[in-house]
């Protein structure tokens, strides 16, 4: 079995040698290059100078290459020949663990605010009542790995969790009950975008989804800022009714220079960076070892993450 691949010599190395597969050499300068008898593609965005809809096509793809396989999650930068693909699959869940800590991480900086309780002299020496998480109300629009991942630490902080799922019925997770996502944004005192980017998801929050949501109610976005109508965030932060916006993505990215989200007050920005942590590089790392295996081995069945080209992710 002949792999194309976008890989570091460092990370095949870290991934060790995989029993009846034949790595092609990566030519840094033509990423997408597929050399004669080429099985599969495995494509790691970062190292191939990126990946977005204006990718050029590569020359005679696919060709004899039946599937292929992203570092990432999410397809929605993906350019359409990528879905021409017979079989593609990405690394779901892989960044579960990091993105759940550092939504762990905004709901605590907003109810307890520890940098600004630091003391420095005895001037400060105030005693300063916290906030809890445990007793408020999370909501996740969206209940896939990473929504799962979430929750349970959300659990065991006492909170109540509720999921807008996609699909109607039980969330399948003790402690989490599911509800449509009006009864979501009306009771959740933390709100996590958590969910695929698709033409049924995009500006899923617009100026009514705000109106809905509860009076000071704290948002944290980990999927994509083109989920949210950036003008009714403003909006809806400006007048108080939203008290926070932990935002970990943004519409575009980088937002241009002088952009109110690097200012507002009531803005927690970070550089799409959720995600990266050793928990995920190895998690990959695992995934891709797993899917080598199974198309090794013929087993289809035993692929991690295959994209659903109806679903869009």
């Amino acid at each position: 079995m002949k792999i194309a691949h976008q890989y570091t010599d460092a990370s095949l190395k870290k991934l060790g040698p995989v029993e009846g597969v034949e790595f092609a050499a990566n030519d840094p300068a033509a990423p997408y290059r597929l050399p004669e008898g080429t099985d599969a593609l495995l494509l790691d965005p970062e190292n191939a100078g990126g990946l977005n809809h204006d990718t050029p096509r590569p020359e005679g793809w696919p060709g004899a290459v039946e599937w292929a396989h992203l570092s990432s999650t999410g397809i929605d930068y993906v350019p359409d020949w990528l879905l021409e693909v017979p079989i593609l699959t990405v690394s779901r869940g892989a960044q579960a663990t990091a993105i759940s800590e550092y939504v762990m991480g905004c709901l605590l900086d907003h109810v307890q605010d520890l940098p600004a309780m630091r003391v420095t002299d005895k001037a400060q020496w105030e005693k300063h009542r916290f906030g809890n998480l445990a007793g408020k109300t999370l909501g996740l629009l969206g209940f896939g790995e990473i929504g799962k991942a979430i929750a349970r630490r959300a659990l065991a902080f006492d909170m109540e969790v509720l999921a807008a799922r996609r699909h109607e019925g039980p969330s399948g997770m003790e402690g989490v009950e599911a509800a449509p996502k009006e009864e979501v944004l009306a009771r959740a005192d933390a709100l996590v975008l958590c969910l695929p980017l698709t033409e049924a998801t995009r500006g899923i929050l617009d100026a009514q989804a705000f109106a809905r949501m509860k009076e000071g109610a704290h948002l944290v976005n980990i999927a994509r800022g083109a989920h949210v109508d950036q003008d009714a965030l403003k909006a809806a932060l400006d007048e108080g009714s939203l008290a926070r916006a932990s935002l970990d993505v943004a519409t575009p990215e980088p937002p241009e220079e002088g952009h109110w989200l690097y200012t507002h007050p009531r803005v927690h920005l970070t550089a799409h960076t959720s995600w990266k942590a050793p928990s995920t590089t190895a998690r990959m790392r695992a995934i891709l070892r797993q899917n080598l295996e199974a198309w090794r081995d013929g087993e289809r069945e035993a692929l991690h993450g295959v994209v659903s080209k109806e679903g869009g992710y």
